[in-house]
């Protein structure tokens, strides 16, 4: 959506903040329901001359099981910012369905109606990981441990990755970590054993020359970092390999 016609909103949408569309979304709700933005479906339907109620509605024309004929006076499309996306909602008669479609900030000369090419990102935008992480966290009942679980110890030798010191470290019973799967391939790489289990637990050590890790390990190491998580796990990392404890968590994670 481009910001050049913020002059002929209605009355309702011209309240919307369309600036977290540019700059991206700074302040987190504390919403139970976490929508950040609200419009009466009704008078959003029957409106013809603003551009955001229209662009809102065609983003539910091609939703399955949605019937415009069927408006409640309850009914309401909600929206929240994630990046610098506004991801938008429907809540009909208790039902929330969410469009496939989002609202996003584009130039004003975009010629509309033509063929956009598919776009493969190398990258995928921080912020916006980061943001569900702290939704979650803040937001997310469900997903928080109950008090018996928080309260359960660590498994013995259980180990992590400190992505900050870069090495190999002994987990707490309250840590929170982020967990790595993936095919180890053919490529040599260091492996924790019993011989090497001390010097892994130096400083800085899994960045010294004597060591390989895979670019999986360490793109992953890199992500944990951006996220603000101090934790990761890798099972060729975090488990000794040749005792059976730690065969029997490699095929347990």
């Amino acid at each position: 959506m481009s910001s050049d016609n913020d002059s002929t909103l209605c009355s309702s949408c011209s309240k919307v903040k369309l600036h977290p569309l540019i700059s991206g979304r700074a302040k987190y709700t504390t919403r139970k329901n976490e929508f950040d933005e609200f419009w009466d479906l009704s008078k959003v339907s029957n409106e013809r001359n603003c551009p955001l109620c229209r662009l809102l509605i065609s983003c539910f024309r091609i939703v399955d099981g949605f019937d415009f004929d069927e408006i409640g006076k309850c009914d309401r499309i909600c929206g929240v910012y994630v990046g610098r996306e506004l991801q938008v909602s429907i809540s009909q008669q208790g039902s929330i369905v969410r469009s496939s479609y989002s609202v996003q900030h584009c130039a004003a000369n975009i010629q509309v109606g033509r063929q956009l090419e598919d776009i493969k990102p190398t990258y995928f935008a921080i912020e916006e990981l980061r943001s569900w992480l702290i939704r979650c966290d803040e937001g997310h009942r469900e997903c928080k441990p109950s008090t018996g679980l928080s309260e359960n110890p660590m498994p013995r030798g259980f180990r992590v990755i400190d992505v900050r010191r870069s090495c190999i470290v002994r987990g707490k019973p309250d840590l929170t970590y982020c967990a790595l799967s993936y095919v180890w391939g053919r490529v040599d790489q260091v492996l924790l054993n019993k011989l090497n289990l001390m010097e892994l637990e130096k400083d800085h050590v899994l960045f010294e020359d004597k060591f390989v890790l895979p670019k999986t390990i360490l793109d992953a190491i890199k992500l944990c970092q951006d996220i603000g998580q101090a934790y990761l796990w890798v099972d060729c990392l975090c488990i000794i390999q040749e005792s059976r404890w730690g065969r029997g968590q490699t095929h347990s994670a």
